[in-house]
């Protein structure tokens, strides 16, 4: 079901400054970059030709014409992977800002070099004064890494809500799929309270799985902001996500998990 239009809006946010880990951004796109030649090479290896086009090719050439040199099935063009980083951008990630804006402009800069790869980012976050409504910034490149910049106005984190909008975004798409969650928190609204909440969310994982979007999360254990409370904020984390969250305090560590998991991600999709 299509997200309702007053349930989200965009928002143009405040600026900040990014770092590239050029290190991580080089190895992460050799990595990728690897995967997709062994996917390449296991295609061109099978001889999977569209023979209605081999045949045109080869009567265009008799007439003297370009040919039209799509030899490979419609299926193999097709082939790509999109992409949805989905960044929380509530109050509590304002401890962790610089470090999100680093990694996310790395994450760009490293799918510089796979264009097989449609990446894609979307900071969301939700205010009292709008009820259970989301805000959005979409982010299509790394210049536009500057805008995620959490802030005191749009305090909150209503997760079901921007799951909903990207999987409606993603769902249309004829790539493979994958959405990658990045929070510190739980999902939040000032109309309903945590049993609400992670329903929803756990519906809107529901929904991904049947339409063949792979999906994990990324957990940021924000001991700066909820001190005592980090402990059952991640016990009922694990109770939403099970097994698709990898969580960490450390944001040198959560750099590797999401490599890690990201790498891991799309080649499970392309043994699919």
């Amino acid at each position: 079901m299509t997200l309702s239009g007053d349930l989200f809006s965009f928002k143009v946010r405040n600026t900040g400054n990014y770092e590239v880990n050029q290190k991580l951004s080089n190895r992460l796109s050799d990595t990728l970059n690897r995967v997709k030649g062994k996917v390449d090479q296991e295609f061109t290896q099978s001889g999977i030709l569209d023979v209605q086009e081999y045949i045109n090719f080869r009567v265009d050439r008799k007439a003297k014409k370009m040919p039209n040199l799509n030899l490979f099935s419609e299926d193999i063009e097709k082939r790509g992977l999109t992409v949805y980083f989905v960044v929380d951008s509530s109050l509590s990630m304002t401890y962790a800002r610089d470090n999100l804006r680093n990694i996310t402009a790395t994450i760009f800069k490293a799918l510089e070099k796979c264009p097989f790869i449609d990446f894609k980012v979307i900071a969301y976050s939700g205010s009292n004064a709008l009820g259970h409504h989301v805000k959005l910034q979409e982010i299509n490149k790394i210049e536009e890494v500057k805008y995620i910049v959490p802030d005191d106005i749009d305090r909150l984190t209503p997760t079901d809500l921007a799951l909903s909008y990207v999987h409606d975004k993603i769902r249309k798409s004829e790539d493979k799929k994958l959405v990658i969650l990045f929070t510190d928190g739980l999902p939040e609204s000032c109309d309903y309270g945590y049993d609400h909440l992670q329903h929803e969310v756990k519906k809107q994982i529901v929904k991904m799985t049947n339409d063949k979007i792979n999906f994990f999360t990324i957990f940021y254990q924000n001991y700066q902001y909820c001190g005592s409370q980090t402990s059952d904020i991640t016990q009922k984390m694990r109770s939403i996500f099970k097994n698709r969250m990898y969580e960490s305090k450390d944001f040198n560590t959560l750099e590797k998990i999401l490599q890690k998991h990201l790498i891991q991600a799309i080649e499970r999709l392309n043994q699919n």
